[in-house]
């Protein structure tokens, strides 16, 4: 969801499946992964201040290749977060 005030830019094309935030059991970054996986010339957007484990990163860089963008380990500013999402035309926001 992208609020007005926080919009960087207009010109952002929507082209990414992403995952914003933490990575938690409860988030079902585990099942978001199985279903990008299986996704085809289908662009994927992580980013997270939690670490991506390098196995995870492999299997997504192998599958995914240049259609992915991963930004973890860190914090991420209020820019960059509002960049994703710009960039973003679904969301995953699986709750368990």
């Amino acid at each position: 969801m992208l609020f007005i005030d926080r919009c960087l830019a207009t010109n952002i094309e929507r082209t990414y499946i992403s995952y914003i935030g933490t990575i938690a059991k409860n988030h079902g970054f585990d099942e978001f992964i199985s279903s990008v996986i299986k996704m085809e010339n289908q662009k994927v957007l992580i980013a997270t201040s939690s670490t991506i484990p390098l196995t995870i990163k492999e299997q997504l860089k192998t599958k995914l290749g240049d259609n992915l963008l991963i930004d973890d380990g860190h914090f991420i500013s209020d820019s960059d977060m509002g960049k994703y999402f710009s960039m973003t035309k679904a969301l995953w926001l699986g709750y368990k």
